[in-house]
């Protein structure tokens, strides 16, 4: 409400979730059983980690030991290896 005159008319408003629930889903998905959800959160979380919020959020909540977790077990090979290294090296930034 603090700066909805901010918004100009004609302006299209896309609401998201915020980051801590995204942060908190692509947790909860990496320390499941389903190795399809991890992947999916793996690529989710390559994308998203680039965003100081989410990234902030992510930290916050402790998924980067996770991520670290998931590069030092050496399970994964290929794309979602890949999608964790990048999310590993957005994070650290």
């Amino acid at each position: 409400e603090k700066n909805r005159k901010d918004i100009r008319d004609g302006q299209v408003l896309n609401l998201t979730p915020s980051a801590l629930q995204t942060a908190q889903f692509i947790k909860k998905s990496l320390v499941g059983s389903r190795l399809e959800d991890k992947n999916s959160a793996l690529r989710q979380l390559s994308f998203l980690s680039s965003d100081i919020t989410f990234a902030e959020e992510f930290i916050k909540i402790k998924g980067h030991q996770i991520v670290i977790d998931i590069i030092t077990t050496g399970n994964f090979k290929g794309d979602p290896l890949g999608y964790t290294l990048k999310s590993f090296v957005c994070l650290m930034e």
